[in-house]
């Protein structure tokens, strides 16, 4: 794997060059593999309450409908792969 940093990775890809190369292939994950080793991490489940403001609510529907998944499951991946869990 090429090592560089996100602006050159961002302009390459921006510049529509192809950038499969320049990742190893068992880093890309599928949203569907995303949630479902998020799952299989998550064998006994507790339920948490959080209080985000009206942005961070906004931008996780915005994401969560782009990659057509619940919020829920997004919220999930993010704090997952911030752990690294993931």
């Amino acid at each position: 794997m090429i090592k560089m940093k996100a602006e050159e990775f961002d302009k390459r890809f921006d510049e529509g060059e192809d950038i499969d190369s320049l990742m190893e292939a068992d880093e890309i994950l599928s949203v569907e593999d995303l949630k479902k080793r998020v799952k299989e991490e998550n064998r006994s489940v507790q339920t948490i309450e959080i209080d985000l403001n009206n942005l961070m609510i906004d931008k996780l529907k915005e994401k969560a409908e782009e990659l057509n998944v619940n919020m829920n499951d997004l919220i999930k991946v993010i704090l997952a792969e911030r752990l690294g869990i993931l």
